[in-house]
């Protein structure tokens, strides 16, 4: 326990919060299928976009609009849960929207873990990917908040873009990386390597 953030049972999470994750969560991320890998949500109608590393380690850019486009939705808190575990949602938490926050929650177990964030609204949710990326994907009225608090649909991109050309692309295989890039509408030519 923290006074920023509060840790879950297992059980705890199944009853206050599954019902809402299995809304937004498809568990697609955790399929071999490249084409499936790419496809996380339920709705397959959320416009999605590709960010650097997970909530817990968010560029400062990146958490300032998310947090804004969450709060519009009502969600004053997120909850982050291990996807990846079997069973999942071991260590889920709720936490407070701020870097202080994220960063002392980003020194438990969760970190090391694939992970889903998401609000009670179930407006939106965020896969974090070993891979270190995430795709963040929502309802029209969240994403527009989203993308305008980022600074626009080109900046995003940008910024991701000049994540995986600096660091990501060597750690990724590359008909992975064209997969990954195609699921939320961008292109491998779009990076300037």
């Amino acid at each position: 326990m923290s006074d920023l953030f509060t840790s879950l049972t297992q059980a705890g999470f199944q009853e206050q919060f599954l019902s809402v994750h299995d809304r937004i969560f498809s568990g697609q991320e955790e399929s071999d299928i490249p084409d499936e890998y790419c496809l996380p949500f339920v709705d397959r109608h959320w416009e999605r976009v590709l960010l650097e590393s997970g909530v817990l380690n968010l560029s400062a850019e990146n958490l300032r609009a998310l947090t804004i486009a969450a709060e519009k939705m009502g969600d004053r808190q997120i909850i982050i849960t291990d996807s990846e575990t079997r069973p999942p949602h071991q260590m889920p938490i709720i936490a407070t929207w701020n870097e202080k926050t994220l960063g002392q929650a980003s020194s438990t177990l969760l970190a090391h873990f694939k992970n889903h964030t998401f609000g009670q609204s179930a407006t939106w949710g965020l896969v974090y990917y070993w891979d270190e990326f995430s795709i963040l994907g929502g309802t029209p009225v969240f994403m527009e908040a989203f993308l305008e608090a980022a600074g626009g649909r080109q900046r995003v991109k940008d910024r991701f873009l000049s994540f995986a050309a600096a660091d990501w692309w060597t750690s990724v295989e590359p008909p992975t990386q064209v997969k990954i890039l195609k699921s939320v509408g961008w292109s491998f030519g779009d990076v300037a390597l």
